[in-house]
This record gives structure tokens, C-alpha cells and sequence, in this order.
């Protein structure tokens, strides 16, 4: 956008797979079965270059859940099902750190907050050496 500001937008989809299992709690046989949860979200950053160690930043997302459904038995009988399907709004604040202007390393601080079918916050430490 310009010298000291930047727009990042994005866009994703996530698959994810769990292979079920069998178990015993308490000495009773459960059975989970494989989840599959489709998963996409759109969001965006703006960033503040303050100067060649501090850029603070604040973005915004939404994700959407389209499965993500948890099914299991215990002595073959159905056990309740759990979902995760629907949709999640997410709030950040955080900024992008270095010791000196021209070091190596780069620390990545944020809080998140999620809204919506996920409700909570996040704390996010990140700490990089590029070489």
C-alpha cells in the first residue's frame, strides 16, 4: 500500500484426517471412528513498518468448519455425535520484533480471540534465525 504500510490478504483450505481407534475406558471397549474435517478461511493483515525492528500489525479472519463431525460406539451402541461445523470470526494484534535493525532474528508476538462456534483467546510466540 505504501512505504510503511502493507495488506496482506489470504485465502486457505485445510483437510484434516484422524484415523479412528479402539480403546477401553474404565474396562469398556470404545470404538472412534475416522474424522474428516474441511476447513477454509479468508482473512486479512495490515501491517506498520514503525521502523526497521518494530512492526506492529492487526488482522481479521473468517473460517468456515464444513464437517468435522466425531462418531463412536461403545458396546455398539452409538455414542452422541460431536460437530465442529460452522463458522469462527478471529481478531489479532501482535508485532514483529527484532533485537537490533539488521539481526538475524525476528520474534513474532500475537493474541487472538475467536468468536462464533470456536470462542477464546490464543497467545502466539514465534521466534526466528534467518540465515
Amino acid at each position: 500500500m505504501t512505504e510503511t504500510a502493507e495488506l496482506d490478504i489470504s485465502a486457505g483450505y485445510q483437510w484434516t484426517r484422524l484415523e479412528g481407534y479402539h480403546t477401553r475406558i474404565a474396562g469398556d471397549p470404545y470404538r472412534f471412528d475416522d474424522i474428516d474435517s474441511h476447513r477454509s478461511k479468508v482473512g486479512a493483515k495490515l501491517k506498520y513498518k514503525a521502523d526497521r525492528q518494530y512492526t506492529p500489525y492487526v488482522g481479521v479472519a473468517w473460517e468456515h468448519e464444513f464437517s468435522g463431525t466425531a462418531r463412536g460406539s461403545v458396546y455398539g451402541y452409538r455414542l452422541e455425535e460431536s460437530s465442529l461445523k460452522g463458522d469462527t470470526g478471529i481478531g489479532e494484534i501482535g508485532v514483529e520484533f527484532s533485537p537490533e535493525a539488521e539481526s538475524p532474528w525476528r520474534v513474532d508476538a500475537k493474541v487472538q480471540g475467536y468468536m462464533g462456534r470456536m470462542e477464546g483467546v490464543a497467545g502466539h510466540l514465534e521466534v526466528n534465525y534467518r540465515f
